[in-house]
Parts: C-alpha cells; structure tokens; sequence
C-alpha cells in the first residue's frame, strides 16, 4: 500500500505523543510524499514528539512536512532500497518550523527547503546528512556524515551549527549561500567548502586544507587549520582571516592563493615548517595588505 503511517490528513491538529514506535515499512511505492511515516499538511498543525521513534525501511521517507509545526522526534531511515530520495523532507513553504529533531539515515539525505530548522541532529552513512535550499534557515544544527558532506548550504543560511565528515566537507556552500558563526571538521576533506559568504566560521582537516573558498567568494574573520596541508586554499576576498598550518613539510602553507585580482587583507599566518609560505602565490598576483604571521 502507499499509506502514511500517521498523518494529520489536512486538518490543522495540535497533538503531543509520548514514547513509542511509528514505523513504515514494506510500501508498494513509496516516494518523497507519498507513504511516509509521518505527514503534516496543514498550516495550523503542531505536532509534539516526546521519546517517540518514527522509522521508514523499504524505500520510504520518515517525514513529510508541506505545512505545519514540527517539535521533536527521533526518525531513522533503514536500508537503500529505491523509492524516496530523501530520509526527512520539508516541502517549499516558508511557514514552516521545525525543532528539537535527530534523524539518523542509513542512505539518504534529510532536506530542507524554505523551511526554518532550530537546534536538531543528523547523521548519515551512505550520503550527505542534511541539506539546506530554497531559502531555509537553519539554526544550531549538527550534521556528521561517514561517507559524504556533514552540512550541505545551497541556496540558505546557516547559523552557530557543526558539519562533520569521515570522508566529505564538514560544511559545503553553494554560490548563493550565507554562513554564521560555523564550524566544519574533516578527516578526508577540507573542514568548510565556502563559495559564497562565510563569517566568523572555522574549517578543520586532517586530511587536506582546512577551508576552501570560491572564485567570488567573501570570508571574514575565519579561521583555517589543517594538519595534512594548507590552512586555506584561498580564492576571493579574504578579511581578518588567520589560516594556519601544523604540517611540518615545505608544503605546509598558510594561505595558497590560486587565482590573480584575490584580496586578502588584515589576515594572519602562521606554519609550522620553515621552508613553508604564509601566502603561497607563485604563478598568481593577489592583492596583499595588513598581513601578518609566525
């Protein structure tokens, strides 16, 4: 069948349930919205999840949301059967709010689109963990992924929230995308992949250089730290930003600048290794002011 297994069927429902199992299991087809575990469709609901576990296996989604309030909850997405292409899934509705939820998917990524997201968990281990777009805006989140990107930022903001990642970016933005006051670790990529706006955000890797940023991208006072290679792997314009590397090889620069016309300015460096550059500029011509470092 393609039933939900809880639904408020369109009618605005305030509702708190307390402890428990909601699961969807073996539908015939299931999709993004169709024979989820849970459903809320009307701008008037708000549902209330204390100690409650929504679980979807066979291709479903845990959770489709096109209208209404969502606090709490525990959802878990089980195998990597065909079907839906999402574990958690808000549709394009602005009035949406969602806190307090941990979803944990075996294959698939939680998406949020225009919704606004406070203070929830996730964690995936065959795909990103979560991604925001469509104007959302996420506040306090963590994202840890073991095979893809912890957080992915499309088209959204991101406030005071931690991407984690085994094998991807810790954070991962797109060209239209804002970051706040984030951090982003790696131990197989670079800790935050920035090609927008990142301010006061901080990238980590043990693998690679701690942030990457894009061609038109704009950093202001961050911070790159990266143990295996550069600090940051600098394009755009860079402001008050320190980009520091504990590599003890010649390779392990602060900054390594890859295109002309780049600004960095008031930025700070600092390397572990003498033969090692602050700015590592040698076929480009960046635009350097106010530098300092150790």
């Amino acid at each position: 069948d393609s039933n939900d297994a809880l639904t408020d069927n369109g009618v605005a429902v305030n509702c708190s349930i307390f402890n428990g199992k909601i699961r969807r299991i073996n539908a015939s087809s299931p999709s993004n919205t169709l024979a989820v575990g849970l459903r809320l469709s009307n701008t008037g609901t708000n549902i209330f999840l204390n100690g409650v576990t929504i679980e979807a296996d066979n291709g479903s989604n845990t959770c489709y949301i096109s209208s209404g309030n969502l606090t709490g909850g525990n959802f878990r997405q089980l195998g990597s059967t065909a079907g839906s292409n999402f574990s958690f899934y808000t549709a394009l509705n602005s009035n949406i709010v969602v806190k307090n939820i941990m979803v944990h998917s075996d294959s698939k990524t939680a998406r949020i689109d225009q919704a606004q997201i406070f203070d929830s968990y996730f964690r995936n281990d065959g795909q990103t963990a979560v991604q925001l777009d469509q104007n959302a805006v996420g506040y306090r989140i963590s994202g840890y992924s073991t095979i893809n990107i912890g957080i992915l930022v499309g088209t959204a903001k991101l406030y005071n929230s931690t991407g984690r990642s085994i094998a991807g970016f810790g954070i991962s933005t797109g060209t239209s995308a804002e970051i706040y006051n984030c951090s982003g670790y790696s131990s197989g990529n670079a800790g935050i992949s920035s090609f927008n706006y990142a301010e006061n955000c901080v990238g980590s890797s043990t693998a690679i250089w701690g942030i990457t940023t894009g061609s038109n991208s704009k950093t202001y006072n961050c911070t790159g730290r990266s143990s295996a290679l550069y600090g940051i792997f600098s394009r755009g314009l860079i402001v008050k930003t320190s980009a520091i590397s504990t590599y003890n090889d010649p390779l392990g620069h602060a900054f390594s600048n890859v295109e002309n016309n780049d600004e960095l300015i008031d930025c700070y460096a600092e390397v572990a290794n003498a033969s090692a550059y602050g700015i590592n500029a040698p076929t480009t011509s960046p635009y350097v002011t106010g530098f300092s470092g150790r």
